[in-house]
């Protein structure tokens, strides 16, 4: 079982290209069981892993035996383990910004805010993340650069903890 990062992702800039942004994360994925459900934000609209005859090439010369090859790409590529469908929602809509929660497990999604930052260059992300031991961080994205990136531990984290 993952330690799950909660990230808000906050996008600013121009109207238009945030609404085409949100119209292009929305779609659809298959559950375990085989139902279809709806997510609001999903990795794989923007960045869709090739297939895994390709990932064999990719990673031939590679000798990480531990991680399977899909996983590996993702978390090169997406920054987690895993796409966020399932484990995102879009918590409000204001005239200048957009807000996506994500649920992301082991890392925040710093490498695909960054490609996203890169399809959209007119447009801010910043990246507030939450880890599991009560750490948290702060990433700001614009045209594939990180221009401000913050780490720091909570106060919450020693809530319990004797001294």
């Amino acid at each position: 079982m993952p330690n799950w990062v909660y990230n808000e992702l906050y996008i600013t800039g121009h109207e238009k290209a945030r609404k085409a942004l949100c119209r292009q994360a929305k779609g659809t994925y298959t559950e375990r069981g085989g139902k279809v459900r709806k997510s609001p934000f999903m990795f794989s609209r923007f960045c869709p892993p090739p297939p895994y005859e390709l990932l064999e090439g990719i990673y031939a010369l590679e000798k990480d035996d531990d991680w399977p090859l899909d996983m590996k790409w993702q978390s090169d590529n997406w920054g987690c383990k895993w796409d966020v469908a399932g484990r995102s929602d879009l918590l409000r809509v204001t005239k200048s910004s957009h807000v996506y929660s994500l649920l992301t497990a082991w890392a925040p999604p710093s490498a695909f805010i960054r490609n996203l930052s890169c399809l959209y260059p007119y447009l801010h992300f910043s990246l507030h993340s939450t880890y599991p031991a009560g750490g948290r961080g702060i990433e700001k994205f614009v045209g594939g650069y990180s221009n401000y990136s913050c780490m720091y531990k909570s106060k919450l984290s020693n809530v319990g903890k004797l001294p």
